[in-house]
């Protein structure tokens, strides 16, 4: 079992997983998101000349997926993930686990559902997602959403920045926590992109989304140290 990294970092649980022959530990403080459904998905058996090599093959279409959007990685698109982060991050398909359990937020998971249960939600909109987490003192996780199309990428992130817009969405309960969320001013250099500080009980946290065509990459943990390793995996995606 593994969870979800949501754009609410303080809602990801610490958890193994031995698929693809990786023990996967997840970021984690305080609620547990159990993970289920799970689909396939029909991958493209030729990449375009513009692809890089190594880069997840473009997605033309939503595929078959679970009733939560999300459909299973290629193995195209898990190789690129595992080619392009250091070996001390874990790699992982989520697509088989997402889910959005009752974490105890109220009606914020109806009004602010990207702000609760991040990458859970966001994949509603189509998409394979991939994660690669590192644990440690400081854990830090980074994963791509791969949607169907630039615009519903873009969807994604426009819900995102309409949340870090709503008053509701300033201070949010998760299981009997209150954590109050920031927007970002700094984007690191992305040209699209949106961000949030998390104040989890006098402890910051920071989630960075930005999107790249069809793909949103969220680095999650402290970004002075998660930002470098989520542009590795943006830049090497491919170009729009």
């Amino acid at each position: 079992m593994i969870a979800v990294p949501p754009l609410l970092a303080a809602s990801l649980v610490a958890c193994g997983d031995k698929s693809d022959g990786n023990e996967t530990s997840q970021q984690g403080a305080s609620s547990e998101q159990s993970q289920s459904q799970q689909s396939q998905s029909t991958e493209s058996q030729s990449s375009e000349a513009s692809t890089p090599q190594n880069s997840p093959e473009p997605q033309d279409s939503q595929g078959s997926g679970s009733a939560s959007g999300a459909s299973p990685a290629s193995p195209k698109f898990m190789e690129f993930m595992k080619d392009n982060v250091s070996s001390d991050y874990r790699v992982v398909d989520l697509s088989s686990r997402v889910s959005k359990p009752d974490v105890g937020a109220g009606a914020a998971a109806d009004q602010c559902p990207a702000t609760v249960y991040g990458a859970a939600d966001l994949v509603k909109y189509g998409a394979q997602v991939v994660t690669a987490v590192q644990s440690g003192p400081k854990q830090k996780a980074v994963t791509v959403l791969m949607f169907g199309s630039a615009d519903k990428a873009n969807a994604a992130l426009d819900q995102v920045n309409s949340e870090l817009d709503k008053p509701e969405c300033k201070e949010t309960p998760i299981n009997g926590k209150s954590i109050k969320i920031e927007p970002l001013k700094d984007t690191h250099g992305f040209d699209k992109a949106a961000g949030m500080t998390l104040d989890v009980q006098g402890e910051d946290i920071d989630n960075l989304f930005a999107t790249k065509g069809q793909f949103m990459v969220i680095m999650i943990g402290d970004l002075d140290e998660v930002v470098a390793d989520g542009k590795k995996v943006y830049d090497a995606l491919p170009t729009p």
